[in-house]
């Protein structure tokens, strides 16, 4: 086997630069629609969605499925949201105990 056969299956190499724009082509897909950055990358810049997978895993960027967490903005959010739900609740509780009332006199 020649060493052109060898090297032909290590594919094509990107530079820095490209690898940059397509990780921030998928970054800024993914903010603005909420997933598809990588299948966006692919079809735009010709790179395997694998490849651009790779290189995200590689950079400590999230990728589907690799656990990564919300922000503590999320959480914060979630616990105020709850706070009000029970007090909506309670308020629901209180009306609701009223409104029986009123209809048992009639």
């Amino acid at each position: 086997m020649s060493n052109r056969k060898k090297n032909a299956a290590k594919g094509r190499r990107y530079s820095i630069s490209e690898k940059r724009a397509v990780l921030e082509f998928v970054e800024s897909v993914n903010l603005e629609r909420g997933r598809g950055g990588i299948a966006a990358a692919a079809q735009q810049f010709g790179v395997s969605p694998l490849t651009i997978s790779n290189w995200m895993r590689s950079d400590g960027m999230p990728t589907r499925g690799s656990g990564a967490r919300p922000s503590i903005e999320v959480f914060r959010r979630m616990a105020e949201l709850h706070e009000q739900i029970v007090k909506v609740e309670g308020e629901l509780a209180t009306y609701e105990k009223e409104y029986a009332r009123l209809k048992a006199e009639i």
